[in-house]
């Protein structure tokens, strides 16, 4: 833990010159008694002699006086007031303490003394640059900027202080109020550290200045400045807002009725853990739910080293069956009170679990008493509800959100107070959001200059919205920086932006540490990780007349990235898995399958494309000879359906019985078409012509598709399978009725 140092200021007097005495001499004390009853007498002649005994506390004075530029006609009554004081004190001013000096400047002064607005700056002079006096009280009434420009002098302090202010301006700052602040707070800054250069302001000037009584708009005007100083390379980082002390933290209340032990590991796990900072976080809070756990139903166990099996099994079962509202820091109103715990929400706190004993272990913290990995395991019914659910928005609601990002308006900005950004940098933002498909991590991290412009396809597409162009996307959680195709309309907002956007200061990318410009960067800040959830997508639900949240919960940015990838795995000519998989930068097909859903229409289309009705089902014509069913024969036994084979008509009635049917054996019940009964049989006009569907086998199939190898197999499948008029196609054949070649 790094300790505080204490700037070392540097003498604003250069007091080595001076007989810095603090004791004071007998004829010192003397001359001071002589001369306080000739002030009383009101003499204007002082005693002889000590004049040249006082000289080596009051040539001090005068100098302060002559380098500040103070010279009235009053500096005379002033030298009387400090002689004065020092005769009440017996001590020289080099000894008074702060108290003392604050109360000479802050008590009524003597009803012979000069004027007060010329006294009381005075006195802060000589306190100033001789009695060490560097924190001016914040009641103190006094322009701090004008006593820093009497102090260091005018030129020094306005170039020190516009340069900030210009650097302010230019990142997006303004108005007379910022400008005042910045003054304000400089001015304390160079008084504190007794010099007007911004290179010689330590890091931690800020400890060092009394925080009492100071509004908080002046601490983050002293933000933004020291954001200046850390642009200009004096910092390292910038100063923290010191927090309200009448506000309880998050982590206060998150910490409630939790073993001191338990959080004292959790804390120390916390800060050794290289996780990503969000993922500490959570994991962090998910291990106060379970301290809590313990000190509710095991208050003997408060360390991660009394850990066994068998508190890891009882851990388990007792997620399984948590409510929401459980185990919380405090009361909770969600709307999903009393139901139990989502499948992912217990994963989430059995994971850190794991994650937190694995560490310690190998850390060499605690012992190796179990396996976390296996202890640790999620019921078989929890981990079999975890399936690809994408939270896709309805079509009908992506379309009114395109729209209004596309027609976004500077008034929509106001509806919301919302107008700190520029309205390019918001629009760019909208349309990046609605047809990159990035995490919102990524928006916030591109840089400048993401867009390239994608060399053209075909003519079609030369000019005009619907041509491509290329994003360059930063590295992100799975994997390193990639490049996706996007729509121009994208590129030319993001162009628009660029073209506008104000001369920002590089900063330092959290994930690749290094330097970089940002492109959704606005008055030295970037883009904030809240700002699309809670600020755009409100403003465009507003506008396109639609609610914030639909039957799968709020719209968040990660939605917009799963609506994108299924509209595209759906389309008439969709992209494939694997494109998909390169187009949302994911490290494998398995995290793809999260983010796309087939929708029912494609399914749908599909489904009747493939023809599984038509592969499975033939329809063949038949011909019902009505004649014979009028007249009685049909009843007699003679054929009255004709099933049309192609080359000949079979008569038997239960034709989709017959295993024949495919490959016809040419038995009794075969009619060739070219036999004189066919052709009487066709010139009957009284026939009725219908279809008749069948379902097929897969050797059937196979010879219905005209594959010669697959009939000859189902001939000799059927070679000795007897036929409905009795005999095989094999006795059939060695009879001379049929040979085999002729079925094929």
């Amino acid at each position: 833990m790094t300790t505080k140092q204490t700037p070392s200021f540097e003498p604003v007097f250069d007091l080595s010159q001076y007989d810095c005495t603090p004791q004071l001499s007998q004829s010192e004390r003397i001359a001071l008694s002589q001369l306080v009853e000739t002030f009383n007498a009101k003499r204007f002649h002082w005693p002889e002699g000590t004049e040249r005994v006082m000289e080596r506390l009051l040539r001090p004075l005068s100098d302060v006086l002559a380098k500040t530029d103070m010279r009235h006609k009053s500096c005379v009554s002033i030298m009387r007031l400090m002689i004065r004081w020092m005769n009440d004190t017996q001590q020289t001013y080099w000894t008074w303490s702060p108290e003392v000096w604050y109360r000479y400047m802050t008590d009524d002064l003597p009803s012979e003394s000069v004027r007060t607005d010329f006294a009381r700056p005075a006195v802060l002079t000589f306190a100033y640059c001789l009695g060490g006096l560097r924190q001016i009280p914040p009641h103190y009434r006094i322009n701090r900027y004008h006593f820093a420009s009497l102090i260091f002098g005018h030129e020094p302090v306005r170039e020190a202080v516009a340069l900030v202010v210009n650097t302010l301006v230019n990142w997006g700052y303004g108005g007379q109020h910022t400008r005042e602040y910045i003054r304000r707070i400089l001015s304390v800054i160079f008084l504190q550290n007794g010099s007007a250069s911004l290179a010689s302001i330590p890091e931690n000037i800020l400890d060092h200045i009394d925080p009492h009584g100071q509004p908080i708009h002046l601490y983050k005007t002293a933000h933004n400045i020291s954001r200046v100083l850390v642009s200009l390379g004096i910092l390292t980082q910038p100063i923290r807002i010191p927090p309200v002390e009448t506000r309880v933290t998050v982590q206060t209340v998150a910490s409630r009725d939790i073993s001191d032990t338990w959080l004292a590991w959790c804390q120390r796990w916390k800060q050794t853990s290289t996780l990503a900072p969000r993922t500490v976080q959570g994991s962090y809070y998910n291990l106060l739910k379970v301290g809590r756990w313990l000190q509710a139903c095991h208050p003997t166990i408060a360390s991660p080293e009394q850990w066994d099996r068998d508190l890891a099994i009882g851990f388990v079962a007792a997620i399984h069956n948590m409510k929401v509202g459980e185990c919380v820091s405090q009361a909770c109103f969600h709307r999903e009170i009393g139901k139990p715990l989502a499948s992912r929400t217990q994963m989430r706190i059995l994971w850190t679990m794991v994650r937190f004993i694995r560490d310690l272990q190998e850390w060499g913290w605690i012992p190796r008493r179990f396996n976390p990995e296996r202890c640790f395991r999620a019921p078989r019914s929890v981990i079999a509800d975890l399936v690809p659910r994408p939270r896709i928005l309805d079509e009908a609601l992506w379309a009114k959100l395109i729209w209004a990002g596309l027609n976004l308006q500077p008034e929509d900005l106001q509806s919301r107070a919302i107008s700190m950004y520029p309205f390019d940098m918001v629009r760019a933002i909208a349309v990046v959001w609605l047809f990159s498909g990035l995490r919102n991590d990524e928006i916030c991290r591109l840089r400048v200059g993401c867009i390239r412009l994608h060399p053209v396809l075909d003519a079609d597409h030369q000019e005009g919205e619907l041509a491509t162009c290329l994003l360059d996307v930063p590295a992100h959680k799975t994997g390193g920086p990639f490049t996706k195709p996007v729509a121009r309309l994208l590129g030319n907002a993001v162009r628009t932006w660029e073209t506008k956007r104000p001369q920002q200061p590089s900063m330092i990318d959290r994930r690749t540490r290094e330097k970089v410009d940002f492109l959704f960067l606005y008055r030295g800040k970037p883009l904030g990780d809240d700002y699309i959830n809670h600020a755009l997508i409100p403003i465009l639900c507003e506008k396109a007349g639609i609610p914030e949240e639909d039957n799968l919960g709020r719209i968040t940015s990660h939605r917009a990235r799963a609506t994108i990838a299924t509209q595209l795995g759906n389309a008439r000519e969709p992209m494939s898995l694997l494109e998909l998989q390169e187009w949302l930068g994911h490290r494998t097909p398995l995290s793809t399958q999260h983010y796309v859903k087939v929708l029912p229409q494609r399914l749908t289309r599909a489904y009747s494309d493939a023809g599984y009705l038509d592969r499975n089902i033939r329809a063949i014509q038949v011909l019902v000879d009505q004649e014979a069913i009028r007249n009685g024969a049909a009843s007699s036994g003679e054929p009255w359906k004709y099933y049309d084979l192609g080359h000949g008509h079979c008569t038997y009635d239960f034709f989709d019985q017959c295993p024949h049917r495919m490959a016809c054996a040419r038995c009794d019940f075969y009619i060739p078409k070219d036999s004189a009964k066919a052709q009487l049989l066709q010139a009957k006009s009284n026939l009725l012509r219908m279809k008749q569907e069948i379902p097929l086998l897969d050797d059937e199939l196979a010879a219905l598709e005209e594959d010669v190898a697959a009939i000859e197999r189902l001939c000799d499948k059927l070679a000795d399978v007897a036929t409905p008029s009795g005999p095989t196609p094999r006795q059939i054949s060695t009879t001379g009725l049929i040979q085999i070649s002729d079925i094929t």
